[in-house]
């Protein structure tokens, strides 16, 4: 008997005679980079702030050159835009779309931000779907993850909202016992901080608690029962377990570590020479600059009170 022919398998000169051969091709193509983060809370700034100059900036001959389109063309074919969803179980994904392609963003296992293009027509960018072309496809997608994570990176070169401040107030715990935050309201922590400053060339004046608190004392005209001992001691090791100072090996004296360097100066001249000389004349009573003193910080702040007059002005638009 003979065999069926439409179970035979064809021998290669055969097969070669009839013109059947195979491709093997993807229909719809992805590609992604993660960016790791060492904490998840930065990724959550990052990627709202990104979301929201994403649309306010990201126009369709910004999304053109990100994609590899040299030359803005008036005619335009396919879906052009940006689009924030939500999915079902909480998740924010920013997409933008280019022709039948878009490039996704969004948070992937607390520290992930991910970046993902889908592609559903190769010939978009000039490529071939088989796998032996596989290689240009892969080496397209990572320029245009690079040009579109530099197009972010430039729209963030701006005034953000990473929340120092909201964190440090945030209440920390040492064992079973928890510490309150660090806000700019407590006026004893701010003069504290203050006075530690202004011996803080290398490592604080070697005082003793006592000593210290005798210092404040005589620094801020205080009496005693205005400011006890035992509120001092409070207030050291506030800064201690929120990483502002640190003890110095092998001795007692306390210092500033590199983070609480930058943020003892930020908090103490944000309080003393912007948030509450602006807070001032924003909201309670602004001077007059017919009668402005000569001098350059008052200058500074009639500019600046009128900048965010001006700020204000285009938000409420």
């Amino acid at each position: 008997m003979g065999a069926d022919p439409r179970t035979e398998v064809f021998a290669p000169e055969r097969a070669a005679c009839a013109g059947l051969h195979r491709i093997y091709a993807g229909t719809q193509i992805e590609y992604c980079r993660n960016f790791l983060f060492k904490r998840h809370w930065p990724i959550r700034s990052l990627f709202q702030r990104s979301c929201e100059l994403g649309h306010y900036l990201l126009t369709a001959d910004r999304v053109a050159v990100s994609f590899g389109q040299q030359r803005w063309r008036q005619t335009l074919s396919g879906k052009w835009q940006n689009v924030l969803e939500r999915l079902d179980h909480g998740r924010q994904v920013f997409r933008t779309y280019h022709k039948s392609s878009f490039l996704k963003q969004y948070e992937k296992a607390a520290t992930f931000l991910r970046q993902e293009i889908v592609c559903n027509n190769l010939k978009d960018f000039g490529l071939k779907k088989t796998l032996q072309h596989w290689q240009p496809v892969r080496e397209r997608f990572q320029h245009i993850t690079d040009r579109f994570a530099q197009t972010q990176a430039e729209l963030l070169n701006a005034h953000g909202q990473l929340d120092v401040l909201a964190r440090l107030a945030q209440p920390i715990r040492e064992g079973k016992t928890k510490v309150a935050g660090i806000k700019l309201e407590k006026t004893r922590l701010m003069r504290l901080l203050e006075l530690l400053r202004q011996g803080a060339g290398g490592h604080f004046r070697p005082w003793t608690t006592a000593r210290l608190h005798e210092a404040v004392l005589e620094a801020y005209g205080l009496k005693p029962k205005d400011y006890t001992l035992t509120q001092l001691r409070y207030d050291m090791r506030k800064l201690r377990l929120h990483g502002l100072l640190e003890r110095v090996p092998k001795s007692y004296p306390y210092r500033f570590t590199k983070k609480g360097t930058k943020l003892s100066i930020l908090l103490v001249q944000l309080r003393k020479r912007l948030y509450g000389p602006l807070g001032f004349g924003l909201f309670r009573s602004r001077p007059n600059p017919e009668y402005m003193p000569e001098s350059r910080f008052e200058k500074a702040y009639l500019k600046v009170e009128k900048a965010m007059d001006d700020v204000i002005a285009l938000m409420a638009a």
